[in-house]
């Protein structure tokens, strides 16, 4: 396995045992909802990043596929353009 993908794991097993232990080690200085208020935040922020990455996945996969010349010399290009307005939607909705 490369650096990074270590890196990656050794980072959410960091966050998922040291934070949980910290939070319940010190269960009378916190208030009580703020343990799942932390998963909350982490699975939302988790499945948010996921996403823009499977979308970005997803579509060089499929402008790969399309074959239009003017998306073949460059589907990474606009992928990224897909991308970036599927970040700006979402800042934008709400």
């Amino acid at each position: 396995m490369d650096f990074a993908l270590w890196s990656l794991i050794i980072g959410w097993a960091f966050v998922l045992i040291w934070v949980p232990t910290t939070l319940f080690g010190q269960r009378k200085v916190h208030p009580k909802a703020l343990f799942v208020l932390f998963f909350a935040e982490l699975w939302e922020r988790f499945s948010f990043y996921g996403m823009k990455a499977v979308l970005t996945v997803f579509m060089v996969s499929y402008l790969h596929l399309m074959g239009s010349s003017a998306v073949e010399a460059m589907p990474d290009a606009k992928a990224e353009e897909y991308f970036h307005l599927f970040t700006a939607a979402v800042y934008a909705t709400p």
